[in-house]
């Protein structure tokens, strides 16, 4: 295995580890003993989990039961993960939920004293499970994996539609929250459970950008070189433009093409090598009609 190689996976690992852990850290030492609801397939292991813990009087099987629900509700949307997203994505995804359900297992419930949070408010405490699990799905997403259930699924449509993850998550989340209401008829919780879900959607939709669009207009010398190397990187065309410096009277070209927000940098630094006196501005693009290039998932 080369030594890039070996680099980007322990990457990966780590990255996993940090991910599942403050996802973990959220759901059980925050939603389970507030009784909040949670989001997509942790949400629906939440109820049953928590339904079956009060049908059979054993508060202390609510943890166990939902480490192995979770994976096992996980199972048919990961299959469609790795048909329509993309297998290397799934692959990672796979061990950051077994890795997460095995912190949820693992810790112990008494740090929920120990770390005095039982002494925080219920607002406070939605607003801050809603950073956590918002941070720890950035990064996931951001290294090319996920938590999981309708990550996977608002991924997709992310993709397909040009929105933002968080929005998709918040939609899908508030069917949980109708069964929520008729299962537990716990209205206050459901009310600080909105608070969580809206949290996590903003701080998702601010940190993860992958599906916003950016113009790009370069105007450079060296055009031909520039745009051999910018459609072998990132498989967009580009408009040129002919045009002449008003300072320099020098005959120059202005490269114009619309790319993913994730592929601004590595664009920046192909232009930086080749032409270091080129000029370039980024532009947000509010919508993109037409043929667009999406680069799939690995």
């Amino acid at each position: 295995m080369k030594k890039e190689n070996v680099k980007e996976l322990a990457t990966k690992l780590i990255m996993i580890l940090i991910s599942s852990f403050i996802f973990a850290i959220g759901i059980k030492l925050i939603v389970q003993p507030n009784k909040f609801l949670s989001g997509g397939v942790s949400g629906v292991t939440i109820l049953l989990s928590r339904y079956i813990s009060i049908l059979t009087d054993k508060e202390n099987l609510e943890s166990l039961l939902y480490s192995i629900l979770y994976i096992i509700f996980n199972i048919p949307i990961l299959i469609f993960g790795y048909k329509k997203v993309g297998k290397q994505f799934i692959l990672y995804s796979i061990v950051n939920i077994v890795t997460f359900s095995l912190f949820v297992s693992l810790i112990p419930q008494s740090w929920y004293y120990t770390f005095q949070l039982d002494e925080i408010d219920l607002l406070t405490s939605a607003i801050l499970v809603g950073l956590l699990t918002g941070v720890s799905a950035v990064i996931s997403l951001r290294n090319g994996f996920s938590l999981g259930g309708t990550d996977i699924i608002s991924m997709y449509l992310s993709r397909v539609k040009g929105k933002g993850i968080g929005s998709y998550n918040f939609i899908m989340n508030c069917f949980i929250l109708v069964a929520g209401g008729i299962l537990f008829k716990d209205f206050p919780s459901l009310i600080y459970t909105i608070i969580y879900f809206f949290t996590n959607s903003l701080v998702i939709n601010n940190l993860y950008i992958g599906h916003k669009k950016i113009l790009i207009e370069i105007v450079t010398s060296k055009a031909d070189d520039l745009i051999d190397r910018l459609m072998k990187e990132t498989h967009h065309g580009c408009t040129i433009i002919d045009a002449v410096g008003a300072y320099s009277k020098k005959e120059k070209k202005i490269l114009r093409l619309v790319v993913n927000s994730n592929q601004t940098r590595r664009i920046c630094e192909i232009i930086k090598k080749i032409d270091k006196n080129s000029f370039t501005m980024l532009l947000d693009v509010k919508k993109v009609a037409g043929k667009f290039y999406i680069p799939p998932i690995k």
